[in-house]
């Protein structure tokens, strides 16, 4: 067993260096929920809808062994399927970084990739908001308040954002 509750916090019974607190288990839950929920609409061809919900779910347990890297450790620890490991390694990208990542144009990123990105913005990480579907605009002013304006998390959420909505515009 990975996870195991004491305190309001999630134990890391692995002891392989960090804890992931409760809030953040919570977000991964109703990240994994919402792609469940939404994946018809997505059109996607890569993953099973079970699929996507595991990797949903677990597309930031990098933070049990690095909280600062958590996407490359995500992505190591899910390298076990290779669609898994590239979608783990560029969760936390904008569109353009994912690119560079997977080497790829930026009309053929993959509707596993924009589910994912859509759910992640769209669900809450803190506080009593943690797993809740909050939309885009809650979600950058709760990126904000926790890293700052100014902050990588909160100018990529804002990047990602404007793309997501040009992209079902367009639709």
């Amino acid at each position: 067993m990975i996870f195991g509750h004491s305190n309001n916090r999630v134990e890391n019974s692995l002891d392989i260096g960090y804890v992931i607190p409760s809030s953040r288990v919570k977000f991964m839950h109703g990240v994994a929920e919402y792609c469940y929920q939404y994946y018809n609409r997505f059109e996607c061809k890569h993953l099973s809808r079970e699929e996507m919900y595991i990797l949903a779910y677990n597309h930031d347990i990098g933070y049990l062994i690095n909280d600062m890297g958590h996407a490359d450790a995500s992505s190591s620890l899910l390298s076990f399927n290779p669609i898994f490991k590239d979608l783990a390694m560029c969760h936390d990208d904008t569109p353009m970084q994912a690119c560079a990542e997977l080497h790829k144009e930026l009309n053929t990123l993959s509707s596993e990739l924009l589910l994912l990105w859509t759910a992640i913005y769209q669900v809450g990480e803190f506080d009593e908001q943690a797993g809740k579907v909050i939309g885009y605009e809650a979600k950058l002013l709760e990126l904000k308040k926790h890293y700052g304006g100014k902050s990588r998390e909160y100018l990529n959420a804002v990047e990602t954002i404007s793309y997501l909505t040009n992209v079902s515009q367009k639709e």
